[in-house]
Parts: structure tokens; sequence; C-alpha cells
């Protein structure tokens, strides 16, 4: 996990856009998964 933690603490365009995929992948399965769970 070394990886998650230099994009952290990197500001290039690749890194913070990397973080914000990792972000909006986190909702995506949050709201998948309670959805599932209230059906």
């Amino acid at each position: 996990m070394t990886s998650k933690t230099l994009a952290r603490t990197c500001n290039c365009i690749h890194c913070k856009q990397k973080l914000e995929q990792i972000s909006r992948s986190k909702v995506y399965w949050d709201k998948l998964i309670s959805n599932k769970l209230n059906a």
C-alpha cells in the first residue's frame, strides 16, 4: 500500500486523478452494496 500513501503526498495530476478514481469507485460500491442490502 505504499503507492497509495505516495499518491496522497504527491501533487502531480496523475496521482490526483488516481485518488479521485479510487474515491469514485468507493462511492459506487457503497451505493451498490446498500441498494442490495435494502432490496
